[in-house]
């Protein structure tokens, strides 16, 4: 019997509360529709208000520390993504090694300050630009995705993949047409302030990428050695031990 594929499975485990979330947030905006006086507009805190008109002031209280929570939940989510996704990119060799350095509570000490410096940037930007921000990032990182699929289904068709979509190369084109309308869509109602931003952070990552390069092919300051993508990062040593630099050779290039 076919092993059915391991992606497939967890979608169907993780699709019941994802519905359930859609549905949580859609009979939210219903009721606020509902019970909200005409030609009144909508600010970032109104929600709280039409807790306050629907239940009173307890119902107010309870979303105020719910989105407190909440905020709190995201932003160390967010912070412990980005510290271990400069963790990875440090042990795969791209990064210098001083950011695989752990605390004694085994996180990454430096990946964890420089998310931090990072997301307080962010504090001089309003919720509206932050929104446009992150969703332009978002969509050109999207575009790129889908035309890597497109070039590895051309260039590479037979490449070995946990799960191949059963399209022909027209077939997986068509499929992309209504996510590149969306992407383009929304890139012709955002503000130039927006794709300044967007531009600005791909010329600084252009200048951060050569500018590593540089140190590394120089030996200025001390990389790990270059694990390829195929390849399982090197977490444990002969004895089943974490390997942990040593912060006092981080920085030291290796002779």
């Amino acid at each position: 019997k076919k092993k059915k594929n391991s992606l497939y499975q967890k979608q169907q485990v993780f699709m019941p509360p994802q519905l359930f979330q859609i549905s949580m947030y859609a009979g939210a905006l219903i009721v606020g529709n509902g019970v909200t006086p005409e030609n009144e507009e909508w600010d970032e805190s109104y929600f709280a208000r039409i807790g306050e008109i629907v239940g009173g002031e307890w119902l107010k209280n309870w979303i105020v520390s719910s989105v407190l929570v909440s905020s709190v939940g995201m932003f160390e989510s967010e912070l412990s993504t980005n510290a271990y996704l400069i963790l990875g990119m440090t042990k795969r060799g791209m990064l210098p090694a001083i950011f695989a350095h752990k605390s004694k509570f085994n996180t990454p000490t430096f990946a964890i300050l420089v998310t931090c410096s990072a997301l307080s940037i962010c504090m001089f930007m309003s919720l509206s630009d932050l929104v446009e921000m992150l969703n332009l990032l978002y969509i050109w990182g999207a575009v790129l995705e889908f035309a890597a699929f497109i070039y590895l289904r051309i260039t590479r068709p037979d490449a070995p993949r946990p799960y191949r979509l059963p399209l022909g190369t027209k077939g997986v084109c068509l499929l992309f047409v209504l996510p590149f309308s969306t992407i383009a869509a929304i890139m012709y109602f955002s503000s130039w302030k927006g794709h300044l931003i967007v531009v600005g952070c791909v010329i600084i990552g252009t200048i951060l990428v050569k500018f590593l390069r540089y140190l590394r092919s120089n030996q200025i300051i001390r990389f790990l050695p270059i694990v390829p993508w195929d390849r399982p990062l090197p977490d444990d040593d002969d004895n089943g031990e974490e390997q942990k630099p040593d912060l006092t050779q981080a920085l030291i290039p290796t002779q």
